[in-house]
């Protein structure tokens, strides 16, 4: 396992963003009040693998060290040409790889996304897809998170024509640790499901593990996690808000990717939240265009 800076963090740059981590980001200032001083969207996770099995088959644990090489190379950085790093048997996504940056007037928002273009998954009347991503314990100096600082790390399922994604991830904030299902359909966030997890379980020497099964013989998922490495799952009814039925549509190709982020929320008011959500499908857009024109010049 590679190892951390005595700040519990890496810094600065920028490169990309999914609009899921962001709006989970975001929403977190429904679990965890806002403190008063000065923060900085920082943030440092390690996946210790990834796979995909069903109608499309990946797998990568991230040992040769190599990112430009297969398997990796086939995960797509959503940056400005800055590939996220692969070291210590983990692939690093964090705020100084060339995450996507972008500041208002209140708040620092920075994410670092990896997409599987290249095997899209697709829609089919039958069959079961499962997308999976190992998170490496997190050092128990990370807990508290920097005053007023939301962290996201976690597996996606994104459309592959427009910008509707649905996600489950670790979520931190202040001395709070959470897993949270989310989807954001139409530009609009909602948070699914979630449930609390005590701060010691995330530090252990096992993994965290979270996983997206599809079942596309009826156009649903159903999300869980492990916390030692997947010897055990929690599943989805057993959560403290266990997951309801979103808008997200199932029924059409998607792609699977890895993300996390961080925002400062200095101020949590609703009007504030809301401009930050359109402020985030702007860039979304605007990232996703470029990386069009970037895949197929004129």
């Amino acid at each position: 396992m590679r190892h951390h800076n005595p700040r519990g963090f890496s810094r600065a740059s920028l490169s990309s963003v999914s609009l899921v981590t962001a709006s989970l980001v975001v929403m977190s200032t429904a679990l965890t009040a806002a403190r008063t001083s000065t923060a900085d969207a920082v943030f440092d996770f390690e996946f210790d693998s990834f796979a995909v099995a069903g109608s499309v088959t990946f797998a990568d644990d991230f040992e040769d060290g190599d990112r430009g090489s297969a398997p990796t190379s086939a995960l797509v950085d959503r940056s400005d040409g800055t590939l996220t790093l692969e070291e210590g048997g983990a692939l690093v996504l964090s705020d100084s790889d060339g995450s996507a940056e972008t500041i208002t007037e209140s708040t620092l928002l920075r994410a670092d996304t990896v997409v599987l273009e290249s095997l899209p998954i697709t829609h089919s009347e039958t069959g079961t897809t499962t997308v999976t991503g190992e998170l490496s314990p997190l050092p128990g100096f990370i807990l508290p998170t920097p005053d007023q600082t939301r962290q996201f790390a976690g597996v996606e399922l994104g459309s592959t024509t427009h910008f509707d994604v649905t996600s489950v991830g670790v979520m931190l904030a202040g001395n709070s640790v959470t897993i949270v299902w989310m989807e954001v359909v139409d530009g609009t966030s909602t948070m699914l499901g979630s449930d609390a997890v005590p701060r010691g379980d995330v530090s252990t020497s096992e993994g965290i593990v979270l996983e997206i099964s599809l079942d596309q013989s009826i156009d649903s998922a159903l999300a869980r996690y492990s916390l030692d490495g997947g010897s055990s799952f929690v599943e989805q009814g057993s959560w403290d808000s266990p997951p309801v039925a979103g808008g997200f549509d199932f029924d059409q190709d998607l792609f699977a990717q890895l993300s996390a982020s961080a925002q400062t929320v200095p101020e949590p008011s609703r009007a504030r939240l809301g401009a930050t959500g359109l402020l985030l499908l702007a860039l979304l857009r605007r990232v996703r265009n470029v990386s069009a024109q970037t895949s197929n010049p004129a």
